[in-house]
């Protein structure tokens, strides 16, 4: 039945293929090594001699973000004197859905058992989210969520930036070719995808890694 179907079933191969190729390159900006045919993502150009990457640790050993650590690190890009229009905030999804449960300490500055800062509303949506921050915020569960940091073992990025100033070149698009050549006794065919592209920030100062 398959056999049938042929054009449907290749056009969700096709389909899949172009998402995992989209998630290389999600990848490539973010975490890539500058090698292995990677281009330097942020992460890994923060740690090269001379880069203008900021930093902003939560803690010894890490911690939750909160909206003062959002702040800080809005702070931080607007001192370079980089222009806030294009700024938002890349973190995982776990990072962004503890950071719409945050709650307000008490007198005794104990949070447990505080009001969420939307009151009666425990449940933040994305929206909702951004419309707090001001900014735009997207996730990516490519950021790792098992960064070692002192005692802790669940730590992640969360990555702030004037991303008007991220470049992505490409050269030539995403080719798709197909082949049955060396598949003829089988009936087979062999699907390609292909893209050419790197990944430089225009202004690393405009960039903050918390």
């Amino acid at each position: 039945e398959l056999l049938s179907s042929a054009d449907a079933v290749k056009s969700i191969v096709i389909e899949d293929m172009v998402q995992s190729m989209a998630l290389k390159k999600d990848y490539g900006c973010l975490l890539g090594t500058g090698g292995q045919n990677q281009p330097l993502g942020i992460i890994t150009a923060s740690g090269v001699a001379g880069s203008a990457i900021g930093s902003l640790a939560i803690g010894t050993n890490g911690g939750n973000a909160t909206f003062e650590h959002i702040k800080k690190i809005l702070a931080k890009i607007e001192e370079q004197n980089v222009s806030m229009e294009g700024v938002g905030l890349i973190m995982h999804s776990n990072v962004k859905n503890l950071l719409g449960l945050e709650r307000i300490s008490n007198y005794d500055l104990q949070v447990t058992g505080g009001n969420y800062v939307m009151p009666n509303n425990p449940i933040v949506n994305d929206q909702l989210l951004q419309n707090l921050i001001g900014y735009k915020i997207a996730t990516s569960n490519q950021l790792p969520k098992n960064l070692v940091k002192g005692d802790s073992s669940d730590c992640s990025y969360i990555i702030g930036g004037n991303w008007r100033e991220a470049m992505i070149g490409e050269w030539g698009g995403l080719s798709i070719a197909e082949s049955s050549e060396n598949r003829f006794t089988t009936a087979e065919t062999v699907l390609r995808v292909t893209t050419r592209m790197d990944f430089l920030l225009r202004h690393e100062e405009g960039f903050v890694i918390c």
